[in-house]
């Protein structure tokens, strides 16, 4: 299979630019591609789509320097170009005469082997490959990326009438090997799966605000989180994603499917005619005004400003953290908003297994799309599971909401779609005329933590951890704390797994499949017991979290720690002292407690210093050290797996994984090539020649420095002193030898003197109760 490795990119608007600055922050150089200007530069309009990347928060690449690979022209003069690359990628206006225009042009310079893809939203390829030849239409094809392109993971599939296998073996190597994307096929229907389904639901639920007389705010809050949805809700995510673009969407499916709920508004065609298209025009349904937010009355198409909007019986369901018993509790609630909540929730789940049969090939892809595309927690057929077909088809009924029959049906005995039998998941198959309901198995894009918990017994299980048995002599430990944050019950799980695994085991993974790998230390226990005055329990607690990061180092088998999403204070340093970390592409890195009036005291200042002190010998440490004091000092987090290496927090002994969904496949992998090549840790460092009082003074100036231009408190000076003195090895002269044990014995004497100032245990209470840093 010829890889891809080159990509053009035609359209550099918000869509184009992104998917363009994506490919190439994964190392696939692109030519971004739009309409010439006239004048001495042609290029001006892609120029200026190009530079827009940099201003964009989050970021769009892994890293700045991507952008290099991105050259850009103009589709008068560059189409040749574009055809000796081996992926062009079409983002241009969303309509179809454009788009075939353009492809005509196209299959006039493109090469043997490039295949030309189309990012459309919703407009059917057959419509748009009528004028290719037989040739071009087998390498034409859908590749409809989400906003924003990296983050989102979704890259829906779709095939032309005469798409090539091999052509969709290339593009499907590409996304999910090189990406770090999953591929979902779609059938060629008006909009595919994710839009169908989420524009679907964001017009019924504005037909359902108007009539059940809800407000803006109030339908932001029921369709946010409450039914497992982004914070958002609809009418935010509708001004995010433009109410002009929305209202071209909602006009293709009205044409398409003229029998359905599509049609525009006349509040969305009010805010259509008058410009207001959301976030990008500074006004749509939310609008800012100078006493903070405005919002728009429904009933009067006015605006007026944002009040808040509260649904007691809803406070239990928010808490939940558990996705399947927040469906339920959500089921069992009583209330104008939980009335109101399932009612909305009830005729979108209806409607995808209504539609399902025209738009995917398999139920689970429709799961897929929904979770990957509209971030929701879990996808619709799931959440039918979780309430229960019985519960579901009642709620049906309730609200009169129709729900296909084959939908209640039992297949092998059981109605759910998903079924786990004997180790597997059985998933029911979309239904045939005159079939009886049938099932198949499912089969993951990777290791499956939720398939492994659902089908296998634990190895050593606790309220906070489980340790399991990945299969091939390989344990898994997972984390299922509170964000994953670090308590006793944590670090002994850690303890214990490292002792099991070096009992015939060949090694051990420590990763999970939640929200994030770790978000550090429970700081709520370190406030309790420092204001009791229990310094005894806090030094107890720092010296188990000390003993969990060597026990990683120092393991006679491999540890791999795989981190996804943040890894910050102790989850940080747990991956610092793995000998072969696995990071996912999306891994935010950082230790971070000074945020909160301390300093990393579970090995990993310790860590950073005997790393620079390994690797460079002698003065020229100093410069390492000084960076490394800024990373722990400014309290630093990398954006990306890739920044984390720029930034020095990772090192040649780690990898980044090609892709989330088989990133515990490869950190298992991994354990088991290094067992297998004879693995042995680490010698202990025993003689770490330190800088000593050279590296304090250094340290002291840069403090200095900040303290007078006001950039930093006397409070994070003091922090910043604290930290720098372990990194320094103490208060010791140049050239002096120390062991680890005595540069941790730093770290727990600073964590221990910082914890017990009143301003220390401000920011800890502050971040609790604010959930951001206090400055004092």
């Amino acid at each position: 299979m010829q890889p891809i490795r080159s990509a053009t990119v035609i359209g550099s608007g918000i869509m184009g630019s992104q998917i363009a600055a994506h490919l190439a922050g994964c190392g696939i150089p692109v030519l971004l591609l739009d309409v010439p200007t006239e004048g001495k530069n042609r290029n001006l309009v892609a120029d200026k789509g190009r530079d827009g990347l940099k201003k964009i928060k989050p970021s769009p690449t892994y890293s700045a320097d991507a952008l290099d690979l991105i050259s850009t022209g103009n589709t008068a003069d560059h189409l040749a170009e574009a055809g000796k690359t081996d992926w062009i990628i079409e983002a241009i206006i969303e309509q179809p005469d454009p788009k075939r225009e353009l492809f005509k042009k196209l299959q006039a310079v493109m090469g043997p082997n490039t295949i030309l893809a189309t990012n459309t939203s919703g407009i059917p390829l057959k419509v748009l490959c009528q004028d290719l030849n037989a040739s071009v239409q087998e390498r034409f094809i859908g590749t409809h990326f989400f906003n924003p392109p990296r983050y989102l993971r979704l890259v829906e599939v779709i095939r032309g009438p005469k798409t090539s296998q091999v052509t969709v073996d290339r593009i499907n190597h590409v996304l999910t090997a090189v990406l770090n994307k999953v591929a979902v096929p779609a059938l060629d229907s008006p909009a595919f799966i994710a839009n169908r389904i989420g524009v679907h639901a964001m017009v019924a639920t504005v037909a359902l605000a108007k009539e059940m007389n809800l407000t803006v705010e109030e339908v932001d809050v029921l369709t946010g989180p409450i039914i497992g949805r982004p914070k958002t809700g609809t009418f935010k995510l509708v001004d995010m994603v433009g109410i002009d673009t929305l209202g071209h969407i909602i006009k293709g499916l009205q044409q398409a499917f003229p029998k359905e709920i599509f049609a525009i508004d006349p509040v969305i065609q009010g805010l259509i005619d008058k410009k207001a298209f959301g976030r990008k025009s500074g006004a749509g349904f939310y609008r800012k005004s100078k006493e903070g937010m405005d919002v728009l009355d429904l009933a009067k198409g006015e605006y007026r400003p944002e009040a808040k909007a509260r649904f007691e019986e809803l406070k239990d369901v928010s808490k939940e953290e558990n996705p399947g018993k927040k469906f339920r509790k959500l089921f069992s609630a009583e209330g104008r908003g939980a009335d109101a909540a399932r009612r909305i929730l009830a005729t979108t789940l209806a409607y995808a297994a209504t539609v399902a049969p025209s738009i995917t090939e398999d139920l689970s892809y429709l799961d897929e799309a929904m979770e990957l595309g509209f971030a929701w927690e879990m996808g619709p057929f799931k959440i039918i599971d979780a309430i229960g077909p019985e519960k579901f088809q009642e709620a049906c009924a309730k609200y009169k909401i129709e729900a296909p029959a084959w939908l209640f049906q039992q297949a092998a005995g059981d109605a759910r779609v998903y079924k786990p039998e004997s180790g597997r998941i059985a998933i029911k198959d979309l239904p045939k005329s005159g079939a009886a309901s049938s099932r198949h198995e499912l089969k993951p894009r990777g290791f499956s933590l939720a398939s492994h918990r659902a089908n296998s017994k634990p190895v050593i299980e606790t309220t906070d951890a489980t340790l399991w048995d990945m299969g091939d002599r390989i344990l898994l430990l997972e984390f299922h704390s509170k964000m994953n944050s670090m308590g006793p019950i944590s670090l002994d799980m850690i303890l214990k797994s490292v002792d099991k695994a070096n009992d015939g085991w060949e090694g051990l993974v420590i990763g999970n499949q939640g929200s994030n790998f770790c978000a550090g230390a429970n700081i709520a226990m370190v406030l309790i017991d420092a204001a009791n005055g229990e310094f005894d329990n806090i030094d107890y607690a720092i010296k188990q979290f000390q003993r969990a990061s060597m026990a990683i180092k120092y393991s006679g088998v491999p540890v791999v720690v795989s981190p996804h999403n943040m890894a910050l204070g102790g989850g940080c340093e747990f991956v610092l002292h793995s000998n072969r970390p696995v990071l996912s592409p999306e891994t935010y890195m950082g230790l971070v407690e000074v945020g909160v009036g301390l300093l990393p005291a579970g090995g990993g200042t310790k860590e950073l210093a005997v790393r620079t002190y390994q690797n460079v010998k002698g003065p020229l440490a100093l410069n390492p050290l000084i960076k490394a004091f800024e990373l722990i000092a400014m309290g630093k987090v990398s954006t990306s797996a890739k920044e984390a290496f720029d930034m020095g927090y990772m090192d040649k002994r780690a990898v980044i994984a090609s892709n989330e969904s088989t990133r515990l496949d490869h950190a298992k992998a991994e354990a088991l090539a290094m067992s297998r090549a004879g693995y042995r840790p680490p010698a202990p460092a025993r003689k770490v020649e330190v800088l000593g009082t050279e590296a304090m003074a250094a340290f002291d100036t840069g403090v200095y420095m900040l303290r007078e231009a006001g950039f930093a408190s006397e409070h994070d000076a003091l922090i910043a002193r604290e930290v720098g003195k372990v990194l320094a090895g103490g208060n010791v002269t140049a050239g002096t030898t120390v062991d680890e044990d005595y540069l941790l014995d730093l770290e727990r004497d600073g964590f221990l003197r910082l914890v017990g100032t009143k301003k220390s245990q401000e920011r800890i209470e502050f971040m609790l109760k604010k959930g951001k840093p206090l400055r004092n």
